[in-house]
């Protein structure tokens, strides 16, 4: 788990690379140059669906997005309200309002939700870049190979516990805690792993208990057993000792015992 937490962190560091290069240029760019531009953060990776950029007054877009939402819908979402009134330039937002219509064609349905980087830019503006959750899933946030991990789900979340959905049943009652412990949930164990400075955005991953109680089964009970039978056996060699050097007294005081009655006697 701490491997595939490094693995997230570091992608989703590289997909913010074009946009805040893009934030740091857009002084110097061209009104006629932005749709380009956009359209360069979403072909930067096959992760990023599309980019948007909200100015005070207009909104651009690359040209794989479709009905793009207004900035004031954007902001209903809680985890995107949070952000924005936050101190942060940059951050990544779990939401599902002012999603765009579509992507390439494709309609996208806001009850999964969708993962976004936001982007402030000075004095007013707003870079969003979506991300491709299902592709995110399929190349960081499987577990399947992993021994012990059978039927186990994952999801990345915020701390409004809004989940980027995926198959797999998402627990209602999340303990949001930033511990690398275990947290028992009825038949399975949660655990939560932050992604971000702030602890706002994290990797939750659920485990049955019968996988949790195998790996005891076959590895702690084995030890026990290793353990106790070594206990058994020093018992029964120190019990053997402690035979031997009584039989060895036992026999000293007969001899003695045969030394004094061979003395003469006055």
């Amino acid at each position: 788990v701490r491997l595939t937490v490094a693995s997230v962190k570091f992608q989703l560091e590289l997909l913010s690379s074009e946009a805040v290069s893009f934030a740091n240029d857009v002084p110097d760019l061209a009104v006629d140059s932005l749709a380009e531009r956009l359209n360069q953060i979403a072909a930067s990776s096959e992760l990023i669906l599309g980019a948007v950029y909200y100015t005070g007054t207009e909104i651009f877009s690359s040209p794989t997005l479709g009905g793009v939402k207004p900035l004031t819908e954007v902001s209903k979402d809680a985890d995107a309200a949070d952000f924005l009134a936050s101190d942060a330039t940059s951050g990544y937002v779990i939401r599902t309002a002012g999603i765009p219509g579509n992507y390439g064609f494709v309609p996208c349905d806001p009850a999964r939700g969708m993962l976004s980087l936001f982007v402030k830019i000075e004095p007013e503006a707003l870079l969003i870049a979506d991300i491709d959750s299902e592709s995110l899933y399929k190349q960081l946030l499987s577990f399947d190979d992993y021994q012990y991990f059978e039927n186990s789900t994952s999801f990345l979340i915020n701390d409004h516990k809004t989940a980027l959905k995926r198959d797999g049943e998402i627990p209602e009652d999340i303990v949001w805690n930033a511990t690398d412990k275990l947290t028992k949930y009825g038949s399975s164990y949660q655990l939560l792993k932050p992604l971000n400075e702030n602890g706002d955005l994290a990797l939750l991953v659920t485990v049955p208990r019968t996988n949790l109680e195998r790996i005891y089964w076959l590895t702690v009970v084995p030890v026990l057993g290793i353990d106790l039978a070594f206990l058994l056996g020093l018992l029964v060699l120190s019990d053997r000792i402690s035979r031997r050097k009584t039989a060895e007294l036992d026999k000293l005081r007969r001899s003695m015992r045969e030394d004094i009655s061979e003395l003469p006697t006055l």
